[in-house]
């Protein structure tokens, strides 16, 4: 996991810095700045406290759907639909290669998982909030990737870029342009506040089980793991130079988190398969894990980023059990 959102949450932060940039006209370096802007502020509102984070992301994310929604729906009643239209299934095997990018956009709020000891009473809100979270996340962007293909050619280069734009543009006019960037730096900040948060207690609760360094599940002021958040935020910080420096492109960081991602879903299939106490539970894991694995085998030679974790996590598990803390 911290080797999937260490490249999705620069990736995120440059996106959102693209939307604005391509608004208002800025260079490639002013806006390389307002992404680093972004992660910092997102990691030092983290640091400052939790409370201040989910007070934040909880305005932010009702903005978010409000807006998103209206004008999604505004699509289908005022803008003509001129698009290809959603294809045929003969077609949809195409769509294949292209599955680690698509499966990173729906996800992002698994990483509630990792936040279970904020809540008053996790038996009885954990599987509250992954619930509805899932519905509203899903059908949220099911709808604009329908709106997007009934409204636009998929030849079309701003869909590469500024989808969000394009749906607001078609919306409200051409002048919404700044709007339409200042809304989409507003959600990826809220999703930002949220994703650190996330991480950071993952990192926590790591190093607590003496998978991570000690010193990354020291609690400081008011119950912030501190040293976890910044510890997260430097690695984030040092993918994003990566990035800007045009070592690693953004659309790479999102097919590599992206696959990754769902690895991580196969290994839950495969756990959901070994628990399984009856024939109908196993049905249902073989079939999803036949699926699951047809899927990673398209992801080609970028199945080697996810290996290399897999040996660096083993290395250090070992490491620690045989030659630093041995038996």
């Amino acid at each position: 996991m911290v080797g999937t959102f260490s490249l999705a949450l620069p990736g995120v932060a440059f996106t959102a810095a693209s939307y604005l940039g391509d608004a208002i006209k800025l260079s490639y370096w002013q806006i390389t700045g307002i992404a680093f802007a972004m992660l910092f502020i997102a990691i030092i509102v983290n640091v400052i406290g939790a409370k201040l984070a989910a007070g934040l992301q909880q305005i932010l994310a009702y903005t978010l759907v409000f807006v998103l929604v209206a004008v999604t729906l505004s699509i289908f009643v005022l803008s003509p639909l001129k698009g290809e239209g959603i294809a045929p299934p003969s077609q949809w095997t195409k769509s294949i290669p292209t599955l680690g990018l698509v499966f990173f956009a729906y996800a992002g709020w698994e990483l509630l998982a990792f936040t279970t000891e904020e809540y008053k009473d996790p038996k009885r809100d954990f599987p509250k909030v992954i619930a509805i979270s899932f519905v509203l996340v899903a059908g949220l962007y099911i709808l604009i990737s329908i709106a997007l293909q009934l409204s636009f050619n998929s030849s079309d280069p701003r869909l590469l870029k500024t989808p969000i734009a394009m749906l607001f543009e078609s919306s409200l006019g051409t002048y919404s342009t700044i709007f339409v960037s200042l809304c989409g730096f507003v959600i990826i900040m809220a999703h930002l506040i949220g994703a650190i948060w996330g991480a950071s207690r993952l990192v926590y609760s790591s190093a607590r089980e003496g998978i991570l360094p000690a010193a990354l599940s020291q609690i400081r002021h008011h119950g912030i793991p501190v040293n976890a958040v910044i510890g997260i935020g430097i690695i984030i910080l040092t993918v994003a130079g990566a990035c800007a420096n045009g070592y690693i492109t953004v659309a790479t960081l999102f097919t590599l988190a992206g696959q990754n991602f769902f690895i991580l879903s196969a290994f839950a299939v495969l756990a959901y398969l070994r628990m399984a106490s009856n024939n109908k539970q196993r049905i249902l894991g073989g079939l999803t894990t036949i699926m699951v694995f047809a899927v990673i085998s398209s992801f080609g030679i970028k199945l080697l980023y996810p290996l290399f974790l897999l040996v660096l996590g083993y290395a250090i598990s070992y490491l620690k059990t045989h030659v630093l803390e041995p038996q």
